[in-house]
């Protein structure tokens, strides 16, 4: 009976240490919502057929991008947003923009679109031609934040062949937790 007292009251120590740690006054840190979104903004033009480690990063089209966020709470929620470029594996990582704070009312909406993300990399993107990567939402609360991508393809300059296709997709984007 000993030997289990001594097994079991270390364990009930450290638990009762945890709790008390999350609820001293400025130790315990707000939990956040992120929410990493994928983009695809701009004209990426050549050829549709390419062998295989001659191929871009997608098929040649014009792409846009645009992220809706929604607050369905009943208070107003401040949250941040930023853009991270991805490039290619065996290229200098991307840059990343500054954070930008903003707010929703109860029930209000917006749209961060490629515009928008060109505007939060001013200064930091080299070529906003073409350009893919994150919007990072980060917020205390749960929102609403789908992301509608759409793609038309491009016709080869000088030619009138071949038919102009077009694309969309939605994704409603599940958040982390981040502690």
């Amino acid at each position: 009976m000993d030997v289990t007292v001594r097994f079991i009251q270390p364990a009930i120590v450290v638990s009762l240490f945890g709790a008390a740690l999350t609820l001293v006054p400025g130790k315990a840190a707000a939990q956040a919502f992120v929410y990493s979104v994928v983009f695809v903004c701009g004209t990426l033009a050549g050829p549709d057929e390419a062998p295989p480690g001659k191929e871009g990063p997608v098929k040649p089209a014009n792409y846009a991008t645009a992220i809706n966020v929604h607050n369905f709470l009943g208070e107003t929620i401040g949250f941040t947003k930023k853009a991270v470029i991805a490039n290619p594996q065996g290229q200098q990582r991307g840059r990343i923009s500054a954070k930008q704070e903003d707010r929703l009312k109860p029930d209000e909406a917006l749209e961060i679109d490629c515009p928008d993300i060109v505007k939060l990399l001013a200064g930091a993107a080299s070529d906003l031609k073409f350009i893919k990567g994150f919007v990072v939402v980060e917020s205390k609360t749960e929102l609403d934040v789908v992301a509608v991508s759409t793609a038309r393809s491009v016709r080869p300059a000088g030619t009138a062949a071949g038919g102009i296709g077009f694309g969309i997709d939605v994704h409603y984007i599940s958040p982390k937790k981040r502690p």
